[in-house]
C-alpha cells in the first residue's frame, strides 16, 4: 500500500467553470489548478518552507488528497489539494474522508490491545480457543499482530470458490478458510510474511470476544474517546452518506469501484479525515484507550531487526534511525486511495498523507518533508533543486535511513490484486480490444 506527497496537478481533469471551495485550488475553465493558498497556520519558517516545497512539487506529481504535518505535537503545515469526486465536480477539503487501506491495521491492534488488557483474550491464545473447527494449528493471537501466521491469503481463495458479486463479511471469511482449507504459506512463527488475512482474522476475532460488530467495537472504544467524529468502519451494507467522503480514483480519473472484498475490514475498510488521525496520533501519547506499557509493547519489533534497521510491531512498521531514533509508520492502498501515517515519537513530529487517487510517485516525499523538519542534508532531487539555493537551510546526517518506496508498499500485493479484480469485472467497449490488457497492466502497479 507507497507514500507520502501532497501536492496537485490537475490538467488532465476538465471542470466546465471556475469551481472553488475555499482551501485553495480554484479550479479554471480549462481544467488547471491555480494555487493560491497561504498555510491556514502560520507557524515560522519550517511552515513557509513546507508551503513552497508543495508549490514546487505541485508541477511534478499528480496527487489528489489531505496533508498534514506536525512537530513538537503542533501542527505547522495543514493543507489539501484535489478532487473528491470527479463526476459531481466537488473538490477535497481538510474536512474530507477518506479509505485508510493497510493504515486501518493499527486500529485494529488497538482493539486487540483493548480486550487483552480488559482480561479477555490474551496474544498467547491460539485461534482455536475462538474458532474450534479452525483447521490451520498452533496459530496464536501475537503471531497474528507481528504477521508470523502463516494463513493463506483470503482473497486468492475468495476469488476462488465465490461468486465474486455477494459482499463478504469477516465471518464468512473465516467459514471459508474452514470449509477449503488452502495450504498455509509456511509453519506458525516461522518467519514474517505480510498478511491481509491476518488482520481480517483478528476483526472476526474482536467481533467474537466482544459480542459487538468490528465497527461498533471500534466506533465505542477508539473513536469516540478521542473526538474521531469523521471516523468510521466501513459497512457495505449501509455506506456513510456523508458528503465528507470521497470516491477513489485510479490513475485516469475513473472511478476505483468497490467489490465484495470491502465487506472484509480490518485488514482495511476505516475511514477518518487529516484532522481525525491527528487526533489519534495525539491521543496516543495520553495512554487513555490502552497503557503506555501496551503501546510499548506494539511499538516494539515482533520480528528481528533485519539488515536495513526494520521491523513490524502490532499494526505499525518501524525503522530504526543511524542516530537510535526510531520512526514509526504504516502506509496504505486500496481501490484508488493512497495512505501514510510516520510518527516520530522522540519529538512528537507526525505526517499524515491520505490520497484518493492512485498514484505511484508520491512515496519520495517522505523523506524529502522529514528533511525539512530535521534539516537533513543530501536531499533528493525535487527538493534539492529548491534548497539547494536556500542558504538558511541547515544540515545533519541521515536522510538516506529514511524508508522509501519499497518498504513502504513492499506490502500491497493485495491492493493491486483487487484494483485487477474490479477492473476485470468492469464492462469494456468492444472496439477497444487492447483495453483490458492497458488496465490489467497498470494495476499491476
Amino acid at each position: 500500500m507507497k507514500g507520502i506527497v501532497l501536492v496537485m496537478f490537475l490538467c488532465f481533469v476538465p471542470f466546465a467553470a471556475c469551481n472553488t471551495q475555499g482551501h485553495g485550488i480554484v479550479m479554471m475553465k480549462d481544467g488547471s489548478p491555480y494555487l493560491e493558498q497561504i498555510p491556514r497556520a502560520v507557524a515560522g519558517d519550517t511552515t513557509a518552507l513546507l508551503q513552497k516545497y508543495f508549490e514546487m512539487i505541485c508541477q511534478k506529481l499528480a496527487f489528489s488528497g489531505g496533508f498534514l504535518v506536525a512537530k513538537d505535537g503542533k501542527v505547522i503545515y495543514e493543507n489539501s489539494y484535489g478532487i473528491s469526486n470527479r463526476k459531481e465536480r466537488t473538490l477535497v477539503s481538510n474536512k474530507s474522508i477518506y479509505q485508510l487501506a493497510s493504515v486501518s491495521k493499527q486500529f485494529t491492534a488497538t482493539a486487540i490491545m483493548i480486550l487483552k488488557e480488559r482480561g479477555l483474550l490474551s496474544y498467547e491464545d491460539s485461534l482455536q480457543r475462538f474458532y474450534p473447527d479452525f483447521p490451520y494449528k498452533d496459530i496464536t493471537v501475537r503471531m497474528l499482530l507481528n504477521h508470523r501466521s502463516g494463513l493463506p491469503d483470503y482473497i486468492n481463495l475468495c476469488e476462488r470458490v465465490t461468486d465474486r458479486t455477494t459482499p463478504m463479511s469477516n465471518q464468512e471469511m473465516v467459514a471459508l478458510l474452514t470449509k477449503h482449507k488452502p495450504k498455509a504459506a509456511f509453519k506458525p512463527d516461522h518467519k514474517f510474511l505480510y498478511s491481509n488475512t491476518g488482520y481480517a482474522m483478528l476483526a472476526a476475532i474482536v467481533e467474537k470476544v466482544s459480542k459487538q460488530s468490528f465497527a461498533s467495537f471500534v466506533d465505542e472504544n477508539i473513536f469516540k474517546p478521542f473526538n474521531m467524529k469523521s471516523s468510521f468502519v466501513y459497512n457495505i451494507n449501509q455506506p456513510n452518506a456523508s458528503k465528507e467522503v470521497t470516491v477513489g480514483h485510479n490513475f485516469n480519473w475513473t472511478y476505483a469501484s468497490l467489490t465484495y472484498l470491502d465487506g472484509v475490514t480490518g485488514d482495511k475498510g476505516i475511514y477518518s479525515s487529516i484532522e481525525d488521525m491527528f487526533r489519534w496520533d495525539q491521543g496516543l501519547y495520553e495512554g487513555k484507550i490502552v497503557s503506555h506499557a501496551s503501546l510499548d509493547e506494539a511499538f516494539s519489533p515482533g520480528t528481528k531487526w533485519d539488515a536495513r534497521h526494520r521491523s513490524y510491531g502490532f499494526g505499525w512498521r518501524m525503522r530504526m534511525m543511524a542516530d537510535g531514533t526510531k520512526v514509526i509508520f504504516h502506509a496504505g492502498w486500496w481501490r484508488g486511495y493512497n495512505t501514510l501515517i510516520v510518527r516520530v515519537p522522540n519529538n512528537k513530529a507526525t505526517i499524515i498523507l491520505l490520497g484518493n487517487k492512485r498514484n505511484h510517485l508520491v512515496a519520495r516525499t517522505v523523506e524529502e518533508v522529514l528533511a525539512l523538519l530535521f534539516s537533513y542534508k543530501d536531499l533528493p532531487p525535487y527538493a534539492y533543486q529548491w534548497f539547494k539555493s536556500n542558504p538558511r537551510q541547515k544540515t545533519a546526517t541521515f536522510v538516506q535511513d529514511i524508508p522509501m518506496d519499497d518498504e513502504l508498499y513492499e506490502s500491497d500485493n493485495d491492493g493491486m490484486k483487487a484494483d485487477s479484480i474490479a477492473n476485470a469485472q468492469m464492462p469494456t467497449k468492444k472496439k477497444k480490444k487492447t483495453s483490458a490488457r492497458r488496465s490489467n497492466h497498470k494495476n499491476r502497479g
